[in-house]
């Protein structure tokens, strides 16, 4: 089976419960404040198109996704949040599932600074978001 755990859809319940600023599940995705400007925390492009922050009003922050906004970036520096991806793991390994067939695993890490990119920057970025 594919298995892409490097982001959730917009839509899953995980995502919708870590808008909320106060919620234990805030930690499982990618949030930061807006720069001073309201400006996006970095200048970080999406691999799809345009920047890979996108602000919810909601929250009033911004949530990294590095492919489509409608896919916000799991945090994988959350214990928790790798725990429940286990667990669901293990449910299709329990269920007789033989193995998985991992997409994106180099994007789980990204650069704990979250630094722009160097001005005039048009090269490989996966330096910063796949470490």
């Amino acid at each position: 089976i594919d298995l892409v755990v490097n982001h959730s859809s917009d839509e899953h319940a995980w995502f919708q419960e870590s808008r909320d600023p106060a919620s234990p599940k805030r930690d499982w995705y990618i949030w930061k404040p807006a720069k001073a400007d309201g400006s996006p925390p970095n200048n970080w492009r999406s691999l799809f198109a345009g920047s890979a922050w996108e602000w919810d009003e909601k929250s009033k922050a911004y949530y990294l996704h590095l492919f489509s906004k409608k896919q916000p970036d799991l945090n994988w520096e959350n214990a928790e949040l790798r725990e429940a991806v286990y667990t669901m793991m293990r449910w299709w390994l329990d269920k007789g599932l033989d193995g998985f067939r991992m997409d994106v695993v180099p994007f789980f890490s990204k650069d704990p600074g979250y630094p722009d990119y160097p001005e005039g920057f048009d090269g490989d970025a996966l330096s910063y978001y796949a470490n």
